[in-house]
């Protein structure tokens, strides 16, 4: 079917959206096939809302050790434990222990609660966790499905197509181009959350700050940002990164 002009702004982010849904579930079920790949060392939870929990009647060694230092007290003990898994789609993608631990110095009792990751056998692991790479990943898949096949699944599913201004081709360092001004908040956002423990270990007021730092304000913010650049990247006929990127999204 031959060209029929500017993609309208509803069906772009019709588009997005659906790539979205469509990349959270091809990761989730990545995450599945990493984990029982490797056996628990690496994990990369993206969409896994259920954990499956029922109390441990009795946990390895291992696990009992890694608690009980965990507090201070020559007299901690184990009191209770609950083996968790974490699901998608009933399909298993993590599993951990968490050990309550107690211990008495003087007259002060002291417990804490400690979430121990462990391999299939309950065996104590140290995972590998890989979900901050999955933004970069969506930017790179959006930029070989907008450079190379000339769409992605959210455009072939609202019947549209990435072209350059010519008509031509896009091609992949142009699309990347493209997508890190539209998703780069994305990864910066990803690779901050993963140098954090490194940050906090170098500086702790970075963590004391954002403990502070509540889950609705940082969604306030967040949206208000997203706001502000939609309005930044506005344009007619074409928003501005396609201008930049000499792109044009055309519905087909």
């Amino acid at each position: 079917m031959a060209e029929a002009g500017s993609a309208k702004i509803w069906r772009r982010l019709a588009a997005a959206a659906v790539d979205g849904v469509f990349f959270v579930l091809a990761a989730s079920l990545m995450s599945v096939v990493l984990y029982s790949a490797t056996d628990g060392r690496f994990r990369a939870y993206v969409f896994q809302p259920i954990d499956r929990c029922e109390a441990a009647a009795s946990i390895a060694p291992g696990v009992a050790r890694a608690a009980v230092s965990a507090i201070p007290g020559a007299t901690a003990r184990v009191v209770s434990a609950t083996a968790c898994r974490r699901l998608f789609l009933g399909l298993e993608s993590g599993r951990f222990v968490s050990v309550n631990v107690e211990a008495q110095q003087g007259e002060t009792v002291m417990g804490a609660a400690v979430l121990q990751p462990v391999n299939r056998k309950g065996e104590p692991v140290r995972p590998l966790s890989l979900g901050w790479a999955y933004p970069l990943a969506f930017v790179l898949c959006m930029a070989v499905g907008e450079g190379v096949l000339g769409g992605t699944p959210g455009k072939a599913a609202l019947a549209l197509r990435v072209v350059a201004a010519n008509g031509g081709r896009l091609g992949f360092a142009r699309a990347l181009a493209r997508n890190l001004v539209v998703y780069g908040w994305l990864v910066a956002g990803a690779l901050l959350v993963a140098a954090l423990p490194h940050l906090g270990r170098a500086a702790p007021g970075v963590m004391a700050f954002a403990r502070e730092v509540r889950l609705a304000e940082l969604t306030v913010v967040g949206g208000l940002a997203l706001l502000a650049l939609a309005l930044l990247l506005a344009g007619r006929p074409d928003p501005a990164y396609d201008r930049w990127t000499s792109a044009r999204v055309v519905r087909v």
